[in-house]
């Protein structure tokens, strides 16, 4: 039982740490004084720590109830989107710093738009957007369809959302962490259960995760 309560756990801080994100974050034009000041608050370093935490728990969460290509692409995904996170947390806070106390532009281009940091950004949210499917299967066979949609369109969506207006990306982190929520509910609650219970998370190959 022990070894399903901690991915579930995993998986509801998961799902806070992903919908404060984008409701902390500071939003701005990111350029001029109104940018500096943004990338050198402390909202932006904590938010992007969130966001984070948030890949890092539910990749350790997708290796422990989904073994196999599910974690697998999960954990490749992570992988390769959290160096541009670190220079997103990191990188900017320290150009806006700068920036905001010598009174010129950020110039956060030069981080964002260097070809090898988009590209292997790119791939690894694209890994995510099918690890997402794979989760939202695994999560509908086991009758958990609310958290199949709201996890799937999350992680689907996590690309795009990128290029909405905030409302829209606070919104899309609010679905993925309700997602998350639930999804983290539902198996501490049938961990909780008698060994005998017939309805249990699966791995993937069909053996249960929940009564090992």
């Amino acid at each position: 039982m022990r070894d399903q309560i901690n991915p579930a756990i995993a998986l509801v801080a998961a799902g806070i740490l992903f919908a404060v994100y984008p409701a902390l974050r500071p939003y701005s034009s990111e350029v001029g004084t109104e940018g500096a000041e943004a990338f050198a608050s402390w909202e932006w370093v904590v938010a992007h720590l969130c966001g984070i935490a948030g890949f890092i728990l539910l990749t350790y969460a997708a290796t422990r109830l989904w073994p196999g290509i599910t974690s697998t692409t999960t954990l490749f995904g992570t992988a390769l989107v959290l160096p541009y996170y670190g220079a997103e947390t990191f990188g900017l806070y320290a150009l806006g710093r700068n920036a905001a106390a010598e009174e010129i532009e950020p110039g956060a281009e030069t981080i964002r738009y260097f070809g090898p940091a988009v590209a292997t950004f790119g791939a690894g949210l694209l890994l995510l957007a099918v690890a997402g499917v794979l989760i939202a299967r695994r999560l509908w066979a086991d009758d958990l369809r609310v958290a199949a949609i709201l996890v799937g369109v999350g992680l689907l969506g996590y690309l795009p959302q990128f290029f909405t207006p905030a409302p829209v990306r606070i919104l899309h982190g609010i679905i993925l962490g309700l997602g998350l929520l639930v999804t983290g509910i539902a198996v501490f609650t049938r961990a909780r259960r008698a060994p005998g219970d017939t309805t249990p998370l699966r791995r993937e190959g069909g053996a249960s995760t929940v009564n090992p």
